[in-house]
């Protein structure tokens, strides 16, 4: 291989390295400990906590749950905004079921890194 040759090989390889050395890490979000209660005062509260489980911090992150009536059917959906997740802790959230209809259960249908 002659030197010209040597400094353009040089020229493709370089980037692809730098490249490949400066990828993050994708956060890894979960849900543990969701509950859903009913008081007797007619407050319906959904809580849990928001486990970051990569080294990466997560400025804002939105939980979508879905929500069930008395038959285990899906009757509707709410959305919670959890701000500030440090890497590899948890953040506990607690919210207020703003729907007009029976809900007697909730689960998590994604959770999206915003």
């Amino acid at each position: 291989m002659t030197r010209p040759y040597l400094h353009l090989l040089l020229l493709l390889l370089v980037p692809t390295l730098v490249v490949g050395c400066t990828k993050r890490e994708s956060p890894q979000l979960s849900v543990e400990g969701l509950r859903y209660q009913e008081f007797p005062g007619g407050a319906r509260i959904v809580s849990g906590k928001l486990v970051n489980k990569s080294d990466v911090y997560v400025g804002n992150a939105q939980v979508q749950l879905t929500l069930f009536d008395e038959h285990n059917v899906g009757v509707s959906s709410m959305l919670i905004l959890v701000k500030d997740i440090p890497a590899s802790e948890a953040v506990p959230f607690r919210e207020p079921v703003q729907v007009d209809m029976d809900i007697r259960a909730a689960r998590v249908k994604s959770v999206l890194v915003l």
